[in-house]
């Protein structure tokens, strides 16, 4: 009987040093993720995401009115992952998962995409206040509300002078 109770205290602690052993093995090598704020925007991230959005801004601040649209509708922007990503429009205030295929293309390009996440922000809330708590969803993530924030997103890489690629990109989708 002692013999059985070593093996499994024995075991036990071979589990406890794997543990530990994975921890530090992996979860020491994970970027970290911190915050910060600019503006009113909170940033979440790793500090290439963060420095990303911040220069992302900045081109929103380039031009009048887009920055304090962004403000208005998005509270916090977010390192997203493959399966969560996305706006939480519901949410006061919005977070904006952004994709980690979006955020590294360029400043432009993510500046449009904070721009069409707004967009939807702005839909749902006027949705909302014709319609009730919760609208429908047909009025902010639908086709026709999808079209018009890919022309808003559109009209913003304009405005920003975005390559003409990231330009030609989007039109695929607005056409």
């Amino acid at each position: 009987m002692p013999e059985n109770r070593c093996r499994i205290i024995g075991g036990w602690y071979l589990l406890l040093v794997g543990i530990c052993v994975c921890q530090i093995l992996f979860v020491g090598c994970e970027s970290p993720t911190t915050s910060q704020t600019v503006g009113a925007i909170e940033i979440v991230g790793s500090d290439a995401f963060r420095a990303a959005v911040e220069s992302a801004l900045l081109r929103l601040q380039s031009q009048p009115g887009l920055y304090d649209d962004a403000m208005r509708n998005i509270g916090r922007l977010q390192e997203g992952t493959p399966e969560y990503y996305g706006v939480t429009a519901w949410q006061r205030p919005a977070i904006f998962a952004v994709h980690p295929e979006t955020w590294p293309v360029s400043a432009t390009w993510l500046a449009g995409a904070t721009m069409h996440e707004s967009c939807h922000v702005r839909q749902y809330h006027d949705a909302m206040s014709v319609y009730g708590n919760p609208p429908p969803q047909e009025m902010y993530s639908g086709t026709w509300a999808e079209r018009e924030c890919q022309v808003e997103t559109l009209e913003t890489l304009r405005r920003l002078n975005a390559p003409q690629s990231e330009i030609d990109a989007l039109m695929r989708y607005v056409e």
